[in-house]
Protein backbone atom coordinates (compact mmCIF):
# COMPACT_ATOMS: atom_id res chain seq x y z
CA UNK A 1 0.00 0.00 0.00
CA UNK A 2 1.37 3.25 -1.03
CA UNK A 3 2.38 5.41 1.81
CA UNK A 4 0.38 8.60 0.60
CA UNK A 5 -2.84 6.37 0.73
CA UNK A 6 -1.54 5.38 4.46
CA UNK A 7 -1.60 9.31 5.20
CA UNK A 8 -4.62 9.75 3.61
CA UNK A 9 -6.14 7.06 5.55
CA UNK A 10 -4.74 8.14 9.03
CA UNK A 11 -5.49 11.50 8.51
CA UNK A 12 -9.11 10.78 7.30
CA UNK A 13 -9.29 8.57 10.70
CA UNK A 14 -7.88 11.42 13.07
CA UNK A 15 -10.50 13.68 11.46
CA UNK A 16 -13.39 11.53 12.33
CA UNK A 17 -12.17 10.61 16.04
CA UNK A 18 -11.68 14.66 15.96
CA UNK A 19 -15.27 14.66 15.09
CA UNK A 20 -16.96 12.17 17.59
CA UNK A 21 -15.19 13.11 20.30
CA UNK A 22 -15.93 16.80 19.56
Amino acid sequence: MPIRLKKLIATILLVALVIVYA
